[in-house]
């Protein structure tokens, strides 16, 4: 990918979201809402959500999401965290919700990507 963070490929760089984007990224464990963004980006709940999807084409929290995933995917495979720590880091409440999250994102369980990094070394 050519762009430093993935807000800037997405078009957010020079957007009304930015200052959104720039909290999700810092802090992507935060317990995020629709609601919350749209504080940062000092626009209304309605208006943030409409604006953000014709933006990214992508609603605002299934953006939050694959950020999370993407991070998740690369502590999973490049650091020596459980699974368990990453799902707490990111902001789940619970192992199981962030792996239907992480499954349904990534296509395989997290699970399977820490076992292939062990496998790999």
């Amino acid at each position: 990918m050519g762009c430093r963070r993935l807000w800037e490929c997405h078009g957010l760089a020079r957007c009304f979201a930015r200052p959104s984007a720039e909290s999700s990224h810092r802090y992507p464990g935060r317990r995020w809402t629709v609601a919350t963004l749209a504080r940062e980006a000092r626009h209304s709940r309605s208006v943030f959500a409409q604006r953000f999807l014709e933006a990214t084409g992508k609603p605002p929290l299934q953006y939050l999401t694959e950020l999370r995933m993407r991070l998740a995917l690369h502590s999973l495979s490049r650091e020596q965290h459980s699974v368990e720590a990453v799902a707490n880091q990111l902001g789940y409440g619970s192992l199981a919700a962030f792996s239907r999250a992480f499954k349904r994102t990534v296509g395989i369980s997290p699970g399977a990507v820490r076992a292939a990094k062990s496998v790999d070394g």
